[in-house]
């Protein structure tokens, strides 16, 4: 077995460690013992109980968790996490909690208002996406309001943009539907809707600063697909890791040797000018592994990326293999739910390959099918040492670059814990969303892949 059997985890049990660099540490307030107490006393103020497995490797690895209310699992609440053993256990547990806050089940607490699709603050923020105009309706959108950051003022953020949960026939949309007046048919906007943004942090800051480096992450997954892939531009920058460097290439290595391929590293870093990095494996094979990263300081945005081929690469094997408890008591291994969750999974790749069957240059995209990339337009070069910036300094920079490019930025704090935890949602209106295609969706390109399409081409 790659896992371990699942156990119940509390906030004495010892983490397991392994001699391997997390960088990510540059983007954390908490260390890794203090991060992991608190989690478990967030659980216990929400009355939830946890359990874990892992796969035990030496270098990053990847970790699940599952969490319940008494015998009963919370809807959604799986996470997953990666990297160094312990942090992948660590951050298993948070995102758990984060899947769990931002799910239906979590729509009763949401701060959501009842806002029409003419108001001229929700046209005047999200003028020029292409959702804007498909979504023609009288009836209010449930939304939520987003608190500016840098110089941004509030503006309305209509929630099925970050919850596709919004789409499902359930009493949970249903009953605050109702508490909005919201008839909206958003079936024609499907492709539209993302949990782009979500983060949790061990403090606003830290959440927000996540779900910052997640959307630009994302567009410039997206443009890097439009751009590319589908127009056929060089492929990006290639990133050189040092030989010198010996904590990634020392992550490198164990990562091909645990997908038992080559990852090529490449810079998608775009005009908004924060390091994004796309790694590659098996662009020939019928499955090709896929990792990204975005951060201030590239190297960073190089490990994530690096530990995501690992985790998808691992994760595709917990699919296969639900796994069994070493526990006695009940309510510890998987149940009804993160089985069902784990079917989706499983059909995933299969629904998207019919789907665009008859698309080949969405399929090519959907599927990251490439086989030999055109040379790519340069080298980028991994700097020796991490950034060392703050993460009140780090979402600052973040915020000023979007902004400098022209983009709105705001966040909305959907629950805070009394130890500080929160679980935010950012919004940057007009960045690209066609990295939906790897999921099943072809959302059209927006007016920024337009520019930045029309500007190559000159």
């Amino acid at each position: 077995m790659t896992f371990t059997s699942w156990r119940r985890t509390t906030g004495e049990f010892t983490l397991p460690g392994r001699p391997f660099l997390w960088g990510g540490r540059a983007e954390r307030e908490l260390s890794g013992d203090q991060a992991w107490r608190r989690v478990h006393t967030d659980l216990e103020h929400l009355g939830w109980s946890s359990s874990a497995r892992w796969s035990e490797r030496t270098g990053p690895t990847t970790a699940q968790c599952i969490l319940r209310e008494g015998e009963d699992e919370i809807g959604l609440g799986v996470g997953a996490g990666k990297g160094r053993l312990d942090v992948a256990i660590v951050g298993a547990h948070f995102e758990a909690v984060e899947h769990a806050v931002t799910g239906p089940s979590w729509a009763p607490r949401l701060p959501v208002a009842p806002v029409d699709r003419s108001d001229p603050r929700l046209v005047d923020a999200w003028q020029g996406e292409e959702w804007l105009d498909d979504l023609r309706t009288t009836s209010p959108l449930s939304s939520v309001w987003a608190t500016g950051l840098g110089t941004t003022q509030a503006f309305p953020a209509p929630l099925f943009r970050s919850a596709p949960w919004m789409l499902d026939d359930t009493p949970e949309v249903a009953a605050l539907r109702l508490r909005t007046g919201d008839d909206t048919d958003y079936g024609p906007v499907a492709a539209y809707s993302t949990n782009s943004g979500s983060a949790i942090g061990a403090t606003a800051e830290e959440a927000v600063l996540h779900g910052l480096n997640e959307s630009v992450e994302r567009d410039a997954l997206s443009l890097f697909l439009l751009l590319h892939v589908l127009a056929g531009r060089p492929a990006p920058p290639r990133i050189e890791i040092a030989p010198s460097d010996e904590d990634l290439t020392s992550c490198r290595a164990a990562a091909e040797q645990t997908v038992g391929q080559p990852i090529t590293l490449l810079d998608i870093t775009t005009d908004l000018g924060v390091p994004c990095v796309l790694a590659l494996a098996g662009t020939g094979s019928p499955r090709p592994l896929y990792g990204s990263g975005a951060s201030i300081g590239l190297r960073v945005a190089v490990e994530r990326a690096l530990t995501e081929v690992v985790q998808g690469f691992l994760l595709r094997q917990a699919v296969d293999h639900p796994g069994t408890s070493d526990d006695a008591g009940p309510g510890v291994g998987p149940g009804p739910a993160y089985l069902r969750l784990s079917e989706e999974q499983a059909t995933q790749h299969r629904q998207v390959e019919d789907r665009f069957a008859g698309h080949p240059a969405l399929l090519r995209c959907a599927t990251l099918r490439l086989g030999d990339l055109p040379p790519p337009e340069g080298i980028s070069h991994v700097p020796p040492t991490a950034a060392t910036a703050s993460v009140t300094e780090q979402v600052r920079a973040v915020v000023r670059r979007l902004e400098e490019a022209g983009h709105r930025v705001g966040w909305v704090p959907l629950h805070t814990w009394p130890s500080g935890t929160t679980v935010a949602q950012v919004h940057v209106p007009g960045l690209e969303l066609f990295h939906q295609v790897l999921v099943g969706h072809a959302p059209r390109p927006g007016a920024r892949a337009r520019r930045r399409r029309e500007a190559a081409a000159v």
